[in-house]
């Protein structure tokens, strides 16, 4: 009689695997793990293929227990989470329309336009003084004659002048009218030290007043 656990004289051995498995594969998956799980279980069969790599985004839990082990099943695999990436989230419809509108270009200001004061030269008593002392001092330089009224004005009581001043002087005198800005005699002669700014406006300099003595008639 044989012992028992011996395998008896004339008979062919047979190897026993059993295999345990759980899985969550995709369709694609499944066929290729059916397949190398029929290769494996074939005695004869040669060695099972290597698994292609699962899908990318699927999440898969597989325990197995091979014979000899300690009869308990092996630890589960932790869940891989599956890979999100976050959408670049568009610009804002402000930040859109600032970045495509086009740069504003800024005007520029129209000059000042000036006033006639009638009380500079109330009468004609009064302005016939001012227009002997412009004959006397002929120019045709608008930065000359703007001095020339500027000196007159300070020796009759007004040291201090401005465009609507000017622009009274200038039609009292009847000098031409083609001066778009009027300012801007006084403001460029600061710079030669020929007026002064002050409180309300420019005064006449002592370097003015010489410019204007070189025009005299002799």
């Amino acid at each position: 009689m044989a012992v028992k656990g011996k395998i008896e004289s004339g008979e062919r051995s047979n190897r026993v695997r059993f295999v345990m498995l759980e899985a969550e594969l995709s369709d694609t998956n499944v066929n290729a793990l059916a397949t190398a799980i029929v290769s494996a279980l074939r005695p004869d069969a040669p060695a099972p293929k290597r698994l292609p790599p699962l899908a990318p985004t699927a999440a898969t839990r597989i325990s197995a227990a091979v014979g000899g082990s300690n009869g308990h099943d092996a630890p589960e695999e932790p869940v891989q989470p599956e890979v999100t990436t976050e959408e670049e989230q568009p610009e804002s419809v402000e930040q859109a329309s600032t970045a495509s509108a086009p740069a504003r270009v800024r005007k520029a200001s129209k000059p000042t336009q000036p006033k006639y004061i009638a009380e500079l030269f109330a009468t004609a008593a009064e302005a016939d003084p001012f227009k002997a002392f412009v004959a006397q001092h002929p120019t045709k330089k608008e930065s000359e004659r703007y001095l020339v009224a500027s000196l007159y004005l300070r020796n009759h009581g007004h040291p201090v002048v401005n465009l609507d001043k000017i622009y009274t002087c200038y039609r009292t005198a009847e000098w031409s009218m083609t001066i778009n800005d009027w300012d801007v005699n006084l403001r460029n002669q600061v710079r030669n030290d020929r007026f002064r700014r002050v409180d309300g406006g420019y005064s006449i300099t002592t370097q003015g007043e010489a410019t204007v003595q070189a025009l005299r008639k002799k």
